[in-house]
């Protein structure tokens, strides 16, 4: 038989459709084999169908020209064992199940293994003279190779669970299983044009991935982003809290945070590295000293972050004390919750001649059962008159639920 023959017998034979088949073959099987149905493969002319003898030693005398006695175009799925069908790829593909992934690592490492002992279907010739069976040595020289007992055929586990559905041709080992191997090989031939080719090769690495990430989920890309985004996020705070607390310094110890000048970013990134430079703000001052003390994080901050994302202008130093301020006015006010205050308000004008009211409550701390005076807030009037300073104290209680009711002392400066 020419060759030209021969390989379109090999793509007929093991490309066929095949159909789900429900009746049985009543066909002789030895005291060694299961009783159960077997399956073929389509057959040719009287002369495609290469079929060798049953001993392996008269492999190659046999005709080519022996044939099966089951139709083409039929697949048959037996009953497998009963614990086989929870570790058996072929029973998910045929029944088109969804496979999570914690299935999915237990396919790959706990699939069907069948023992010597294990008897694999007969396929018979018409005579019923020469048989075959699939190889259990396959399966031991083959580690991405899984046999099915659903199917009774050969699955490429790897590309099985990992291929790409969408856009992907009809693949044998994948979409079908290899159950053809009256010819041994055809079987061989077959599965090293699967292993050889670009597909398998890809979703064999897929495969390695999945299982480092399942067993050490830190690896995966979500993880790793998930990670870089940590650090990112760790490193902002941690820049933050350097500014923030430059600022409070200054507030404890009444030191104006700017000077009579502003320094430009060009100015600052200058001379950050020269601490006894002339500096036209205290917290850039202290700002330099901080990083000469040895913070990297934010010297590095200072030097490579961008111009607009720096977070030490002065707009960003008066939201930082509004923050401070917002925070410690809760801890004031839940000290106050349901407590008893006096009220003291000083009439005060600044440096921009701006008349303000400086608003303190003294109170009874039942935590540290102290006596506590904190000062609240400076509001701006329009008037000092009696009138508008009593409705500018009311508004501000009630703008934090502090009930006029509970204050049972009044101060005022030349009251």
């Amino acid at each position: 038989m020419s060759n030209e023959k021969r390989s379109n017998t090999l793509l007929n034979y093991n490309f066929s459709s095949k159909k789900i088949r429900t009746d049985t073959e009543n066909l002789p099987q030895d005291s060694n084999t299961l009783a159960i149905s077997t399956i073929t493969a389509t057959t040719t002319n009287d002369d495609s169908s290469l079929f060798l003898s049953s001993d392996p030693e008269d492999l190659g005398q046999v005709s080519d020209e022996v044939n099966f006695n089951v139709e083409s175009n039929e697949l048959k799925v037996i009953n497998a064992r009963p614990d086989t069908n929870t570790n058996d790829i072929g029973y998910y593909v045929l029944n088109k199940l969804s496979i999570d992934d914690h299935l999915k690592y237990s396919l790959l490492t706990n699939y069907f293994k069948p023992d010597r002992k294990y008897s694999f279907p007969t396929l018979y010739s018409d005579d019923h003279k020469h048989s075959r069976r699939f190889m259990i040595n396959w399966l031991n020289d083959n580690s991405f190779l899984v046999y099915s007992p659903y199917i009774e055929g050969g699955y490429c586990i790897n590309c099985v669970l990992f291929r790409n559905v969408q856009g992907q041709k009809f693949e044998l080992f994948v979409d079908k299983p290899c159950y053809q191997y009256k010819h041994l090989k055809h079987f061989t031939t077959l599965w090293k044009i699967h292993i050889n080719s670009q597909f398998h090769q890809n979703l064999t690495v897929a495969t390695d991935n999945f299982i480092r990430t399942y067993k050490d989920p830190s690896l995966s890309i979500l993880s790793l982003i998930d990670k870089n985004r940590i650090e990112k996020i760790n490193r902002n705070k941690a820049i933050l809290a350097s500014i923030i607390k430059i600022i409070i310094t200054c507030s404890r110890q009444n030191i104006p945070l700017r000077g009579h000048r502003d320094e430009t970013i060009y100015d600052i990134k200058q001379c950050i590295n020269v601490t006894d430079s002339y500096s036209g703000s205290n917290f850039i001052a202290l700002l330099k000293q901080r990083i000469d003390a040895g913070d990297e994080i934010l010297r590095e901050h200072i030097e490579r972050g961008p111009k607009n994302a720096l977070y030490i202008s002065p707009l960003v130093q008066n939201e930082i004390i509004d923050c401070i301020h917002k925070h410690i006015l809760d801890q004031i006010l839940h000290r106050l919750k349901n407590c008893l205050f006096s009220i003291i308000v000083d009439e005060t004008t600044d440096t921009s001649t701006t008349e303000q009211l400086s608003i303190s409550l003294r109170y009874y701390d039942k935590k540290t059962n102290d006596i506590r005076e904190d000062f609240l807030t400076f509001i701006e009037t329009v008037s000092c008159t009696g009138e508008t300073i009593a409705n500018v104290i009311l508004d501000y209680l009630t703008t934090y639920n502090l009930p006029f009711d509970n204050c049972v002392g009044q101060s005022y400066d030349g009251g």
